[in-house]
């Protein structure tokens, strides 16, 4: 799961000769790190870049404050920083070089791009082997753990640990995990889950969680197709029992995840919310 980081910078710049001195209150500022922003020095002007070493895109949104200095170029509010990126986000300049200048800049990110926006049209197969059965557990907004805006629309599928996971819907594997071996209702195993995480052609993120330990069969960046293997089912993390829980999440402007209703495929027609208990069958 991402989590939203916060990191500050502060910079004074000479009045004269433009020069910024770093103090580096988080360690973001270093380029090896997951998620970076850094300053160039570009013809009496600083350059702000977003570095985005993740396989998936993060959302940046950012608080600038200036002081005797002017924004040059770009620099919005609200900033994707696309996966494996070096981004220009921004420009500054000096007002009066006679006066002394400074900038401060804040920002929060969250995985995912919050400018995507879920295809409408498109239609998720089932994310089990063709001519298989499984039960829906846990449907849509119900009173169990599909309360909170990221789980609204997510649906849990019954099925014992080991059951082949197969993409519901194509596109390329952004973020995996399968090194758990922990699961059960205590709020210890909340972040213990094992998953695959998959971008599709829109932007938005296909989860699929509590898979068994070492089960993924996929790797990050790879390609897939719906109907194709990506893991078998477990029962690590937050859970009651052997399941798959399954969401396609948006990050909104709002700076939190959201997941989105779908619609899926099956042998009794295209269903967006199947309720509880019912058996659907893979087309």
């Amino acid at each position: 799961m991402s989590v939203k980081t916060i990191c500050a910078l502060i910079f004074w710049v000479s009045a004269f000769s433009c020069v910024a001195q770093a103090q580096d209150l988080d360690g973001c500022v270093a380029l090896d790190e997951p998620l970076c922003v850094y300053t160039q020095n570009r013809d009496e002007k600083l350059q702000v870049r977003v570095l985005n070493n993740r396989a998936f895109d993060m959302t940046l949104w950012f608080d600038l404050k200036l002081v005797n200095m002017s924004v040059l170029a770009s620099a919005p509010t609200v900033f994707v920083a696309k996966a494996n990126s070096d981004t220009f986000y921004g420009e500054i300049g000096i007002v009066d070089k006679y006066q002394d200048s400074s900038y401060q800049y804040s920002y929060e990110s969250l995985r995912g791009n919050a400018l995507a926006l879920h295809s409408e049209d498109a239609l998720y197969q089932l994310p089990y082997k063709t001519g298989t059965t499984h039960y829906v557990s846990q449907s849509c907004s119900t009173l169990g753990s599909h309360k909170d805006k990221a789980n609204r629309y997510a649906i849990d599928f019954a099925m014992r640990i080991g059951t082949p996971i197969m993409a519901a819907r194509g596109g390329r594997v952004v973020d995996l995990y399968e090194l758990s071996n922990s699961g059960g209702t205590s709020t210890l195993h909340y972040d213990k889950g094992n998953f695959v995480t998959i971008e599709h052609e829109d932007g938005t993120l296909g989860d699929y969680h509590h898979l068994k330990t070492m089960g993924v069969k996929v790797q990050i960046g790879d390609v897939v197709k719906a109907g194709q293997i990506i893991a078998l089912s477990g029962n690590t993390g937050y859970s009651s029992g052997p399941h798959l829980h399954f969401s396609v999440l948006t990050t909104t402007k709002a700076k939190e995840h959201s997941s989105v209703l779908v619609n899926w495929k099956t042998a009794r027609g295209v269903l967006s919310c199947p309720r509880e208990g019912l058996a659907l069958k893979s087309l």
